[in-house]
C-alpha cells in the first residue's frame, strides 16, 4: 500500500512513482483544497498534457516550494502557467520553476 507523505515533495528524496500527499501546502482553490490529498505521479518532471502540477522554484542553488499550479498547453506549442486567480504566464517566461510532479488525482476528505 502506498504511504501518505506528509511533508513537501522538495523534502522527499529520491521517491518516485506515485504517491500521495496532503495537499496543506499545495492548494490550488477551488480544484485543490488544503485538507484534499493528492496523487501524484512523481516521475513527471515536464508538462506532457493539461492539468495540475507541483513546482518548485529555483534561485540562486535554493529551492522554494511553490505548490499546485495548472498547464495548460498551448496551441502554438507552448505551456502556460494559470494561477488559481485566472492570471495566465507562459511556461518558459518563468524558466526557474521545475516540475515535481503531476496530480493524478485530487481525493476530497469528508468531515
Amino acid at each position: 500500500m502506498t504511504e501518505l507523505i506528509t511533508a513537501k515533495p522538495t523534502e522527499q528524496k529520491h521517491q518516485l512513482g506515485r504517491r500521495f500527499f496532503e495537499a496543506t501546502a499545495c492548494a490550488y482553490p477551488p480544484a485543490v483544497m488544503p485538507d484534499d490529498v493528492l496523487l501524484v505521479d512523481m516521475d513527471a518532471n515536464r508538462v506532457t498534457v493539461d492539468g495540475l502540477y507541483l513546482v518548485e522554484r529555483i534561485k540562486d542553488g535554493a529551492v522554494t516550494w511553490m505548490g499546485c499550479r495548472r498547464f495548460e498547453l498551448s496551441v502554438l506549442g507552448g505551456v502556460n502557467m494559470v494561477e488559481a486567480s485566472g492570471e495566465v504566464a507562459a511556461f518558459a517566461a518563468v524558466d526557474s520553476l521545475r516540475i515535481a510532479g503531476r496530480v493524478l488525482r485530487v481525493y476530497g476528505r469528508k468531515s
